[in-house]
């Protein structure tokens, strides 16, 4: 994770908002965002680094502020313990939502409009969360693999079958290393945790790619599978393919 003035961080919230609300409908022969539409400033008020653009079904715009322990905004020197943030399109207000945060990054809603949360390292919760948008509560669906802490969940994608991936690396924290190697994983809809992907580096990003999209217009929820897992590391982005039980395919290719 690089770190990112406040009018970067502006910027790039600003980029992630439309990028999602892009992928979140179909690809049309009149584009969603009209020629002169213009950037608007959403949220200039972030700690160090803003992450996890999700829109929800009922249109709330959630995001990550990272606050990292190594940096502190407040007087006391007091730590930030990260936070989710709240924007409302409606009252063009930016409220806080949950903190701490189990320092949280990547947000992704399902089907059901339940929240996803993959909490990272440096004090978080490393792991993946579900919330109930509708009564609050939140429920562990990937704590442990094979009895032992993951390295800073990042980021989160959906297939249309439910099933849950997530990537895995470290960039920063204090705790130890516990998992041998720095990885992909897939929740499945019966809640089994799998290792998918040993070899992409320090993985990043993650996305699904429909095999018969045409268009970079489909959000994850509703690719179909089989398809293609994108995934980004620190230097380079690469394609793998996912099979129709969920598995990979050997061979893959680099984009």
């Amino acid at each position: 994770m690089r770190i990112f003035s406040a009018s970067r961080l502006t910027s790039l919230l600003l980029v992630l908002v439309v990028t999602q609300l892009l992928y979140s409908q179909p690809a049309t022969d009149n584009p969603i965002v009209p020629p002169d539409a213009k950037l608007e400033k959403l949220f200039d008020g972030g700690m160090v680094l803003t992450e996890g653009v999700a829109v929800a079904p009922d249109g709330m715009v959630y995001f990550s502020d990272i606050t990292f322990s190594h940096v502190s905004k407040e007087k006391t020197g007091l730590l930030e313990a990260g936070h989710i943030l709240k924007y409302n399109p409606k009252t063009g207000k930016t409220t806080v939502f949950r903190s701490p945060s189990g320092m949280s990054n990547g947000i992704k809603f399902d089907a059901e409009g339940n929240m996803i949360v993959a909490e990272g390292a440096d004090y978080g919760g490393r792991r993946v969360i579900k919330t109930d948008m509708k009564t609050g509560k939140s429920f562990i669906i990937a704590g442990l693999f094979e009895g032992k802490p993951f390295n800073s969940p990042n980021d989160i994608t959906i297939d249309e079958k439910g099933r849950i991936y997530f990537s895995d690396p470290r960039y920063l924290g204090h705790e130890p290393l516990e998992q041998p190697v720095q990885a992909v994983y897939r929740i499945d809809t019966d809640g089994s945790i799998h290792r998918i992907i040993t070899d992409a580096g320090k993985c990043n990003g993650v996305d699904l790619e429909s095999l018969e999209r045409s268009q970079a217009a489909s959000l994850a929820a509703r690719v179909n599978s089989p398809g293609s897992l994108r995934l980004t590391s620190w230097k380079r982005a690469r394609y793998v393919s996912i099979l129709r039980s969920g598995g990979v395919m050997s061979g893959s290719r680099k984009r």
